[in-house]
């Protein structure tokens, strides 16, 4: 009987370490950051059209966030004007960018590829790589109230 209650005892510490262990590994969604959530978005939605995922460049990501930063100073939405230049280190055959701004995330995501030549860039199948800049606003901006500036620079 007492190497029962032992038992108990071990089996009942073991579940709670596992508990406490399992869940500090996993982060929720709302932790991952805006860039790390928006690249699931993209992946997800190429998934969805049969088509390989997309890999993170993070140098290229810095100039997609200088370039939404940007649009945030000026309170406004505009291509990236040096796409080509911004490319140029890759040797890249195919190139396009996205801009937007919304209050959610997934909205900003549904949004870009309701444009046809955002669809287009983001769907395409010569893409293999990435950089998203994000930028969050609390307050007013041209986007409304506690919006994210995005900037999506797509090459292959």
């Amino acid at each position: 009987m007492r190497l029962g209650k032992h038992l108990r005892m071990l089996t009942g510490g073991l579940l709670l370490a596992f508990l406490v262990l399992g869940s500090a590994g996993a982060a929720p969604a709302e932790a991952r950051t805006p860039r790390a959530r928006l690249l699931d978005m993209i992946n997800n939605s190429r998934e969805e059209q049969g088509l390989d995922p997309v890999k993170l460049n993070v140098r290229l990501s810095g100039d997609a966030h200088h370039h939404s930063r940007m649009m945030v100073r000026r309170d406004e939405l505009f291509d990236v004007p040096n796409l080509a230049a911004l490319l140029k280190p890759y040797h890249w055959t195919f190139g396009g960018a996205a801009v937007g701004c919304n209050g959610n995330l997934y909205r900003l995501h549904r949004m870009l590829l309701s444009d046809y030549i955002h669809r287009s860039i983001i769907l395409s199948g010569e893409v293999r790589r990435v950089g998203i800049g994000v930028v969050r606003v609390d307050g007013r901006s041209s986007c409304g109230r506690d919006t994210y500036w995005a900037t999506e620079i797509f090459y292959g």
